[in-house]
């Protein structure tokens, strides 16, 4: 299967889609110029031009199937909210926020699933600064959406990456000095060692040095439990069946205790997280009472699916 990376064609998504064609795996990159290499599939689609559901939804209708979503698109953007147009405004909600939402919708709607999800955002994501007001909304949105796909089950693995800035194409014009930034060449480096984890969920920040420290990988935030990835399917269902928790726990033949330590992934004997799941039999009376394919909750607590 092919590998697919929005923002492909220059900067750090085109340096990923050289270290993945050395991987062996096939990459298609997207964007607006053609950067006429020979290791990766080049597909024209231009997130800044408006209509993105139709748009998107043609260009991945015409797509083979694809294993990982790479989203890496974005751009600089300088000055106080009253100094940008609203079309200044709108561009950069669609490249770096919405071509991301109608690129998981559209894949999803097409093949049923994806096998690994990586979103491409910066410090900004966390970091607030005051010229850069609808990139901080953007990054730290494709964060927090990216983290919500991480428990959709037809999302094998997600990893978020916030990156300190580059020496990149992206400053081309705003005079800023990328000098001393990092290289685009590491930091592809580091993201695929991250692909390399099996968790389900990473965020990572890529930082670049400071006067005490030298540029490295944090990871910022523990990954989802198996059992509390089955805990939070089971309490979105509940939600959605409009149960209580007392009601819910009847219906499963468990105690609302017991229920509440499903749900938040904790052991009932000592209360605290760690790796601990509830039965087959618990799993499997769940799944029927809450109207939920066993299957998906069985895997996800490491049981072998139903034959």
């Amino acid at each position: 299967m092919n590998n697919l990376i929005v923002g492909g064609t220059s900067g750090l998504g085109l340096e990923l889609a050289r270290n993945m064609a050395a991987a062996d795996e096939p990459v298609i990159i997207s964007g607006r110029h053609d950067p006429l290499v020979g290791f990766a599939e080049y597909r024209h689609l231009d997130l800044g031009t408006g209509n993105l559901p139709d748009r998107i939804g043609e260009f991945v209708a015409n797509l083979p199937p694809i294993k990982s979503l790479i989203y890496a698109a974005g751009f600089y953007q300088d000055g106080h909210i009253t100094d940008l147009s609203d079309e200044d405004v709108d561009t950069m909600i669609d490249v770096g926020g919405r071509g991301l939402i109608f690129s998981v919708k559209k894949l999803l709607e097409k093949q049923g699933k994806v096998d690994e999800l990586v979103t491409i955002t910066s410090t900004s994501q966390w970091t607030p600064r005051e010229y850069e007001p609808v990139y901080n909304f953007v990054k730290a949105g494709a964060g927090h959406y990216s983290h919500g796909q991480a428990l959709d089950p037809r999302i094998s693995k997600t990893i978020v990456v916030g990156t300190s800035g580059m020496a990149t194409e992206f400053w081309n014009g705003t005079g800023k000095d990328a000098s001393s930034m990092m290289r685009p060449q590491w930091v592809a480096g580091q993201v695929m060692e991250l692909r390399k984890r099996t968790d389900k969920y990473t965020f990572a920040k890529i930082l670049g040095a400071t006067a005490d420290l030298p540029q490295r990988v944090e990871i910022d935030e523990p990954a989802l439990t198996s059992q509390q990835t089955v805990g939070n399917k089971i309490k979105e269902q509940r939600a959605r069946l409009g149960l209580g928790a007392a009601e819910a726990a009847e219906l499963v033949g468990v105690s609302r205790f017991y229920l509440a330590c499903i749900e938040k992934g904790v052991s009932p004997r000592q209360n605290k997280e760690k790796e601990w799941r509830p039965s087959r039999k618990v799993i499997m009376a769940a799944a029927e009472a809450l109207k939920m394919d066993p299957n998906t909750l069985l895997i996800d607590a490491g049981y072998a699916p139903i034959e």
